[in-house]
């Protein structure tokens, strides 16, 4: 946000590289843009893979209430 210093700050994929980057771009105080860049591909890969073990947990969560379900209304038709 020029004038206030406060850094726009965005993340994506390096065409050069092919790495998660996340880059803070703010006013310089002599005027111009100052850029700074992290490689955060580790930290994306993390993220991604715990997305997927949640997602993989909470698909068998459902599969096994679902089965509990199933057996207490057998139960209780018996």
């Amino acid at each position: 946000m020029i004038g206030t210093r406060r850094a726009v700050r965005f993340r994506a994929i390096s065409g050069v590289t092919g790495r998660w980057v996340e880059t803070d771009i703010y006013a310089a105080l002599t005027g111009g843009l100052t850029a700074a860049y992290r490689d955060i591909h580790k930290k994306k890969l993390v993220e991604e893979r715990r997305r997927l073990v949640v997602a993989k947990l909470t698909h068998r969560i459902k599969d096994t209430f679902t089965l509990v379900l199933a057996v207490a209304e057998q139960t209780r038709r018996d």
